[in-house]
């Protein structure tokens, strides 16, 4: 017996228009870097906010994909490997720029998360 095919589907991204809108609508957010991260470079939910600082390299502009967060039931958040191939991307200048450290002595999510 076979198991049943997974269904496929198009993958469709938001126009240039939409995303603008996006932006506009969330600006002044507490999760703005996120959802800007999220549009930029096309990551997964669950690959963004598995970033880490160290994953941003400010000075050539790229990002490292390396894992993904997950919920799992018992265990919290848990690290896995991201579904997305592992890798750098590179962002425009601007928008890592806009997000660079600032010493604001915001502290890291890492402690919440097994395997951080």
């Amino acid at each position: 017996m076979e198991p049943p095919k997974a269904e496929r589907y198009e993958i469709t991204s938001l126009s240039l228009e939409l995303a603008k809108a996006f932006q506009k609508r969330t600006e002044g957010h507490r999760l703005e870097a996120l959802f800007t991260v999220c549009l930029a470079f096309g990551v997964r939910m669950g690959e963004a906010l598995g970033l880490k600082r160290e994953d941003i390299d400010f000075e050539r502009h790229k990002l490292t994909l390396g894992r993904a967060l997950q919920r799992q039931k018992g265990k919290g958040l848990v690290e896995i490997p991201p579904r997305s191939e592992p890798g750098d991307r590179c962002a425009p200048k601007q928008i890592i720029d806009r997000y660079a450290p600032r010493n604001t002595g915001a502290k890291s999510a890492g402690s919440r998360v097994q395997g951080a």
